[in-house]
């Protein structure tokens, strides 16, 4: 299970034998998830994966989550980005103001993609 970690994770295995207080912000996310990969899961919780990470790095985390998925783990995933989250969901439920104001399978949010966008940044 180790090595099933390091191979979604290289980075991490080149950082094996320092202490996670030193890794980068986004070497921390991937962490969290290798963490709980180790476990071989049915169901994994993933919250605001690309939260303060460069783009570059949100998309190593979401290629990852993607393989995850492929490998039959079910992911609850929550996150402001919501580009990222429609690539990676089969289902979706968009929350404003604490309330479910859309729901509706990936293709759905994937066809209205920039309509959603500017609602949610036009309050529209």
């Amino acid at each position: 299970m180790l090595e099933r970690a390091y191979t979604a994770f290289p980075r991490l295995a080149e950082k094996r034998r320092l202490r996670a207080t030193v890794l980068s912000g986004g070497e921390a996310k991937m962490l969290s998830v290798a963490k709980e990969l180790v476990t071989a899961p049915s169901l994994l919780l993933v919250d605001e994966p690309s939260a303060g990470l460069a783009p570059r790095i949100a998309d190593q985390v979401y290629e990852r989550l993607r393989e995850v998925q492929a490998a039959g783990v079910t992911i609850l995933l929550v996150d402001q980005n919501i580009t990222k989250a429609v690539e990676v969901s089969d289902y979706l439920y968009m929350l404003e103001m604490g309330r479910v104001g859309r729901e509706g399978p990936r293709q759905a949010f994937a066809d209205q993609l920039r309509e959603i966008i500017r609602d949610a940044l036009l309050g529209a």
